[in-house]
C-alpha cells in the first residue's frame, strides 16, 4: 500500500516563478493575490488555491506534478507528537 500523499513544495514554487523571471509582485497581479500573499504561499503558511496552482504552473511553463513532493502520510503528525514531548 503507497502511504505517501502529494503535497505542494513552497520551495518549488518560489523556484519555478524565479526561474521564469517574475517577482511576488508579477504573480500576485496576475493571480490578484498580494506580494505578501505570494510570499506567504511560498514559505509554506498559507495555502493554494488549485485554479492558482494551474495560473501558476502555466506562468512558469512548468508541469504541475513538478510543484509536488511526496510525503509520508502522517509525517507531520509524528512531529508534532514530538514536540508536546518537549
Amino acid at each position: 500500500m503507497d502511504t505517501t500523499k502529494p503535497q505542494i513544495d513552497p520551495n518549488k514554487l518560489r523556484e519555478a516563478r524565479k526561474k521564469a523571471g517574475l517577482t511576488q509582485q508579477d504573480m500576485g497581479s496576475v493571480l490578484n493575490l498580494t506580494k505578501t500573499q505570494i510570499s506567504n504561499i511560498e514559505s509554506g503558511y498559507s495555502g493554494i488555491k488549485s485554479d492558482d496552482l494551474y495560473v501558476w504552473a502555466k506562468l512558469c511553463k512548468i508541469e504541475i506534478d513538478k510543484l509536488y513532493s511526496f510525503a509520508p502520510e502522517g509525517a507531520f503528525n509524528v512531529r508534532k507528537k514530538n514536540l508536546q514531548k518537549c
